[in-house]
């Protein structure tokens, strides 16, 4: 069963958001992306199974994306981390902590599907 959240990608892309009513103190976030544990991995390369096999980044795989958060007085939203040409499932950010009401992932580009896939968004103190 897929428990993946998906969206379809806009222009302007697509973003996740958590608030909370009180201020969190955070210092690390751990995103778990779609990489297409659907098709069958091998390292081998027999005749039938290397032609099902995509030896380059999973297209379901959040490629461009920008972590957020909103100041602690609720009123600018601050770039924390940006990265472009991610193919990594498990990605880790860690920064010096900060306090802050909304943590935001916006998705601008997966590597190839039209739907952006985030199995996983973990906020750490």
């Amino acid at each position: 069963m897929d428990q993946s959240l998906g969206a379809s990608l806009t222009e302007d892309g697509v973003w996740l958001e958590f608030t909370w009513n009180q201020p969190q103190s955070l210092r690390h976030v751990q995103i778990t992306f779609d990489t297409g544990f659907h098709r069958e991995l091998t390292l081998s390369a027999s005749t039938g199974v290397s032609q099902r096999v995509i030896r380059a980044p999973q297209p379901e795989t959040v490629r461009d994306y920008t972590l957020l958060y909103l100041d602690p007085a609720g009123n600018d939203w601050r770039e924390l981390v940006r990265v472009q040409g991610n193919h990594q499932r498990l990605v880790r950010h860690s920064f010096d902590n900060l306090q802050t009401r909304a943590l935001r992932l916006h998705i601008t580009a997966t590597n190839g599907e039209a739907i952006a896939r985030v199995y996983e968004l973990r906020a750490y103190a």
